[in-house]
């Protein structure tokens, strides 16, 4: 094997070195079928993620990366399934005219996974912002909409978290039904501007891991409770969802999925041109009548040439 660097960069390859870069490329496409259902599976993750929370999400449409991950493994499936059937016997001619549109169909896989592994670190912030929003949101409509309020409980509960930035987020909206509430002198009392608004928190705040029965009414209240100081332990969660969120769908699930997205990207690559320098070595001897001689592959664009014995040119110069 020789390797020429310059703008075109080539190397030359005899019938056993394309033989072990086949079989190298070979092992790399049975990996490129298993990695394409890897990337479905990132996107059904994705979307079972997303999913349960789709009601109080703001703007965030939680579908768009899973489609486009599931069309991206199923397209790589088809085209490695091919790949790999074309690399058994790749110097059979009827095979060969193929590995051009393959090698293309490869790199351009490559390309589009590369820019959904970006598309998945991008969202880490949107998800981050639109949760936000939508959280209080469904804060603001816990009270008279059923959706909203299963939905901002199922994430207290999930993500062991307690308002936006934190528990006392609570205190400042009219989140209880006037319906349920029995104690009208405590209406009357706690009644600001014409709303109900209380120390209370909802019962999805409570910590399993808090050691008495949960407080989540008059939190701040020491003295509705017996032996109870707020301020030097709860039986709620402290921290705010978005912080819960963000830790989970950033540096947590979306970051790790962009890098497994990312790093099956630069294996297509690896693939697809490892594919480009084996078909034009085999074209470049097949020029000159002999498909188990040597000939050059060339990575870059451009013209395959005819191999040209750089030792016979050498005697001629000799002579």
């Amino acid at each position: 094997m020789r390797v020429k660097k310059g703008k075109q960069v080539s190397i030359t390859l005899r019938h056993p070195g394309r033989n072990r870069l086949a079989t190298l490329l070979l092992i790399l496409s049975v990996v490129g079928v298993l990695t394409s259902i890897t990337l479905i599976s990132v996107g059904v993750v994705i979307h079972t993620a997303v999913k349960p929370f789709a009601a109080i999400l703001d703007t965030y449409d939680g579908l768009y990366l899973p489609i486009i991950l599931t069309a991206l493994g199923v397209a790589g499936i088809a085209v490695h399934s091919l790949l790999t059937f074309l690399l058994l016997d790749f110097t059979k001619e009827e095979r060969a005219d193929y590995f051009g549109k393959v090698c293309l169909a490869v790199l351009s896989c490559a390309a589009l996974t590369m820019v959904a592994g970006i598309i998945c670190f991008a969202h880490i912030r949107e998800v981050k912002s639109s949760f936000k929003a939508g959280i209080f949101n469904g804060m603001k409509n816990y009270q008279n909409n059923t959706e909203m309020k299963s939905a901002v409980d199922e994430v207290q509960i999930r993500y062991q978290c307690c308002g936006v930035k934190g528990y006392e987020d609570w205190f400042t909206l009219e989140w209880i039904n006037e319906t349920y509430v029995a104690d009208k002198e405590k209406l009357k009392k706690k009644r600001t501007n014409g709303a109900y608004k209380s120390d209370d928190v909802p019962f999805s705040c409570c910590d399993p891991g808090a050691f008495r029965p949960c407080i989540h009414d008059a939190v701040h209240t020491n003295s509705h409770h017996f032996n109870y100081d707020h301020t030097k332990n709860v039986t709620i969660y402290k921290t705010g969802c978005l912080v819960s969120i963000k830790n989970y769908f950033g540096p947590g699930l979306l970051f790790i999925m962009g890098i497994v997205i990312c790093s099956i990207a630069v294996m297509e690559a690896a693939l697809g041109g490892g594919l480009r320098i084996l078909y034009t070595s085999l074209e470049s001897a097949t020029m000159t009548g002999d498909e188990f001689g040597p000939g050059t592959g060339i990575l870059l664009p451009g013209q395959v040439q005819e191999y040209d014995d750089p030792r016979a040119a050498d005697k001629t110069n000799n002579k």
